[in-house]
């Protein structure tokens, strides 16, 4: 193929979006293939008890894909070939299959039972594939929870294609305390080895910035600041807070209006965020549970064996599963599967033969 000497800027940015958009249509037709897009009220009734019952289906579905591998590593799957899938012998437990249970109990309610999912069995699977992606970054984790205090969900800003995101906000706001709170000052320390300096004492008094000098003195009343270190600090709190106040004092009267309407409508907002968040949270009758199965999750992976290699594999092989199962998805017929790889096999021969 000849070079493109003439390519400009828009033209390659278009590549970029071409692809994406291929990828985004491969991703339909696999999920079309594979029932994924299913809706998760389809699989079990919308309702606690459903959703029990379909985390139970994906965890045996797990055990059961466990145990073909299993057969198939001892040379004994040809002896169960023809043989109903509970004539399958279980496999011994695994170390990761607590990780993995708690593991749909969260992913489930989640994506079932919140407002900021469409509710599919894709969701499912999108979201064991955001766990996959900390693997092997679980310090860099723990400290993202402990100093970005950022509440995503009263912002009005969730970040539901990341697991570890989406239940920390929703633990927060079902509980009304941070994710940070439940983390053992051994996760801790363990964190702070990356950074000691970020847990010094001087980094903690940095976090209360923008203070006042009074504010600052209230702190160390309620114990949140060490007197010794508030004084080795405090002519630097004094000249932020002199700065603030000047930058104030010499603020135009339109800047000072501009700013108040921009303040008042940002209450507003936070307001009508609020309120859903209220409304959800009043109608959500799984939150005590919700949150021990994160807390059991989360034990499993910074503190028992941790996230295996192919936990987004597992999560994804159990949700095909449970939708072959159901009679959901079109792989199982040979047929339909056919077909799809001829015509993709088509397609292929044509874009090898230059797109004629």
């Amino acid at each position: 193929m000849a070079r493109n000497s003439h390519l400009t800027v828009e033209q390659l940015a278009l590549v970029v979006r071409r692809k994406q958009k291929l990828r985004e249509r491969m991703d339909e037709v696999e999920a079309l293939l594979t029932g994924r897009g299913t809706p998760l009220s389809q699989l079990a009734p919308p309702a606690p008890a459903g959703r029990r019952a379909l985390v139970q289906q994906l965890v045996q579905a797990d055990a059961l894909n466990g145990a073909i591998d299993a057969l198939k590593d001892a040379g004994q799957f040809s002896h169960y070939r023809g043989s109903a899938l509970d004539a399958v012998p279980p496999a011994p437990p695994g170390e990761h299959d607590a990780l993995v249970a708690s593991f749909f109990a969260c992913a489930v309610p989640l994506a079932g039972a919140t407002p900021w999912y469409a509710g599919a069995m894709d969701d499912i699977v999108a979201l064991g594939r955001s766990v996959q992606r900390h693997r092997g970054r679980e310090r860099l984790l723990l400290l993202e929870e402990l100093y970005d205090g950022t509440d995503y969900l009263a912002e009005g800003v969730p970040r539901p294609d990341d697991f570890f995101s989406m239940m920390d906000d929703v633990y927060g706001a079902l509980t009304e305390a941070p994710v940070s709170e439940i983390i053992p000052d051994h996760l801790r320390a363990w964190a702070a080895a990356l950074d000691p300096e970020l847990f010094s004492d001087e980094a903690r008094t940095a976090q209360l910035f923008p203070v006042s000098p009074a504010e600052l003195d209230a702190a160390v009343a309620a114990g949140a600041v060490d007197a010794e270190v508030a004084e080795r600090n405090r002519a630097a709190v004094q000249a932020h807070w002199d700065e603030l106040v000047d930058r104030a004092a010499r603020m135009q009267p339109w800047e000072a209006e501009a700013q108040q309407a921009a303040a008042q409508e940002d209450a507003l907002r936070h307001q009508r965020i609020r309120e859903r968040l209220d409304a959800w949270r009043a109608g959500f009758t799984e939150a005590e549970e919700l949150c021990e199965n994160y807390r059991a999750f989360r034990e499993e992976l910074f503190e028992g064996p941790g996230c295996p290699a192919d936990f987004a594999d597992r999560v994804e092989r159990a949700a095909e599963t449970v939708l072959v199962q159901q009679g959901r998805s079109l792989l199982a017929r040979k047929a339909t599967a056919d077909e799809a790889v001829h015509l993709l096999g088509r397609v292929r021969a044509r874009l090898a033969g230059g797109g004629e």
